[in-house]
């Protein structure tokens, strides 16, 4: 049962920080490390491990996301097409307007995580 408890630990650890903003990675690790009792000897090895290992996650997230984008905004289309039937010009410019809101959040996260793994690649 505790390798079980550790390995969820752990894999919340690394997905985790892969949603979240840069400063919850570290805070993620530490509370795995701390959690996991690391000696002097095995904390730097286990965090190289997990930094690296985000970093690849990231990577697959964003090609992922490139492989998705292009149905996303046909679905996105879509739902304009048929939601213009319904709303009046009003309505339809608040949705598009919020739309936009969360393409400009999900940017300024995608900006954190390019900024955070480009210093993980500096150190």
């Amino acid at each position: 049962m505790k390798n079980l408890s550790t390995f969820l630990i752990l894999m919340f650890a690394l997905l985790q920080p892969a949603f979240a903003g840069n400063d919850m990675r570290g805070h993620h690790i530490d509370r795995l490390i701390k959690d996991l009792q690391l000696d002097d000897k095995q904390e730097p090895v286990v965090r190289k491990i997990l930094n690296s290992q985000h970093t690849k996650m990231r990577k697959e997230i964003q090609a992922i996301h490139q492989q998705v984008k292009p149905k996303m905004e046909a679905l996105l289309e879509d739902t304009r097409q048929q939601l213009s039937a319904v709303l009046d010009d009003e309505q339809m410019q608040t949705f598009n307007h919020n739309v936009e809101k969360r393409r400009e959040k999900m940017r300024e996260r995608r900006s954190r995580w390019r900024n955070h793994d480009n210093e993980d690649t500096k150190s």
